[in-house]
C-alpha cells in the first residue's frame, strides 16, 4: 500500500488560527515504507550485536578484573 505526506516546497507560516500555511501549493510526497524487521540481513545482526557486546563487554571486564586484584591486594 502507498501512503503520501502533505509536504510545503516554500515556507510554512503558522495563521493567526493557528493552522499552517504553505507559501507555494502543498504537494503530496510518498512516504517510505514502515520499518519492518524481517528484511534484516541476519548476518549484519549478528556482527552489530557482536560489535556492541565487544565495546562494552571488554572495559567491563578490565573493571572488573582490575577490581578483583585490588581486592586481593588489599586483603
Amino acid at each position: 500500500m502507498t501512503t503520501y505526506t502533505v509536504a510545503c516546497d516554500g515556507e510554512i507560516q503558522v495563521l493567526s488560527t493557528g493552522a499552517p500555511s504553505c507559501s507555494t501549493p502543498w504537494v503530496l510526497v510518498e512516504s517510505h515504507q514502515d520499518f519492518d524487521p524481517t528484511t534484516l540481513d541476519p548476518a549484519a545482526l549478528a556482527q552489530a550485536f557482536g560489535v556492541g557486546f565487544v565495546f562494552v563487554g571488554v572495559p567491563l571486564a578490565v573493571v572488573f578484573g582490575a577490581r578483583a586484584i585490588l581486592k586481593m591486594i588489599r586483603s
